[in-house]
């Protein structure tokens, strides 16, 4: 595997290529700023790129944006643990990057302590395509369905943010919808998104916190320190809880654990959406969800920037439809209105 680091440090440069020849992944070339970054992608062709956002000349997201347009090569981005941060992490994400490592705070070899993340995100990342979601445009036909009863869950990892943006837009908040999304990412990320969907679709948007109730047209996004679960759901009231006492899967928040309280507390109502990412975060839950008469649906291999999440669940049998992100809003609508 062959990887081209891009940073302005020379210091962060020479660390994380340390860090991943240590891992055996060939750095074949670095780069001091997003010129060069784009221009010793074209030349050397590798398999993966790191990439900085904030650099001079050209930053990262523009660099990204180029890459894609040039040479589309799976690319991971570092980024401040701040909120301007997790601000430009999202445009990065949105221009075609696969994923992100979130930098310790301070300066100098505070790196290593995401030494394991980031060789893993680095080798997942080599296997993602590239996508962009720009050009996704979901239908919308059924605006009128009654939704007061219906709960979706959304879950994604790698890719995730704007596929999920794209699913959030096609559902309408006069339908009475209520969605609760997971997406694997750190705090402060997760609050950044939850803003950015509120900003870019019709839905009430917000971060989840214990005790909230999911009401009719709103979407609560899992907070990153915490895995969001369903307390009850009686008579259009759906009370939330967060739970952060520990990892699950290895993640937090767990797909599986908001699909395991939907088939607990919301059964037959509760529809699954599972989307690009890497591992299997989910599986268990959406099995779980159909035994109790819920709905599955699974996002087709061939617009995933991972078939991880949804191709386990496609695995098991338990994916009711399989689609490109255009078409699942409308078929959630379809479902919730009880079209054959």
């Amino acid at each position: 595997m062959e990887a081209v680091v891009a940073d302005d440090s020379g210091f962060i440069r020479s660390v994380v290529s340390d860090i991943l020849s240590k891992d055996g992944i060939e750095v074949i070339a670095q780069a001091r700023n997003g010129e060069e970054a784009v221009e010793k992608v074209i030349e050397h062709r590798p398999d993966v790129v790191t990439m900085d956002v904030e650099m001079p000349e050209r930053n990262g997201i523009e660099a990204v944006g180029d890459i894609m347009d040039e040479e589309p090569t799976p690319v991971v981005m570092f980024s401040s643990h701040t909120v301007e941060g997790s601000e430009r992490t999202l445009e990065a994400l949105e221009k075609g990057a696969v994923d992100f490592v979130s930098k310790p705070r301070g300066d100098g070899p505070g790196i290593t302590a995401v030494e394991d993340e980031i060789t893993r995100k680095v080798r997942e990342g080599a296997r993602a395509s590239p996508q962009t979601v720009k050009d996704i445009q979901p239908s919308v036909e059924d605006e009128g369905v009654d939704a007061s009863e219906a709960v979706v869950v959304v879950g994604a990892s790698t890719g995730g943010p704007g596929v999920v943006e794209s699913v959030l837009k096609g559902l309408p908040s006069t339908t009475g919808i209520r969605v609760a999304v997971v997406q694997h990412m750190p705090e402060v990320f997760t609050r950044r998104l939850a803003e950015r969907l509120d900003e870019r679709t019709d839905l009430n948007v917000y971060e989840a916190s214990d005790g909230d109730v999911l009401e009719p047209g709103e979407c609560a996004v899992a907070p990153g320190d915490g895995h969001l679960l369903f307390k009850n759901h009686h008579k259009g009231s759906t009370p939330m809880a967060v739970d952060n006492k520990t990892e699950v899967n290895n993640v937090m928040p767990a797909i599986d654990v908001t699909l395991r309280s939907a088939a607990r507390y919301v059964e037959e109502d509760a529809y699954a959406v599972v989307l690009t990412g890497m591992g299997s975060d989910g599986a268990r839950g959406a099995d779980r969800l159909k035994r109790k008469g819920g709905t599955v649906i699974a996002q087709n291999e061939e617009t995933c920037a991972v078939y991880g999440i949804p191709g386990s669940v496609v695995e098991d049998g338990n994916a009711d439809e399989i689609l490109p992100p255009e078409k699942i809003p409308n078929e959630i609508l379809r479902q919730i209105g009880g079209e054959a």
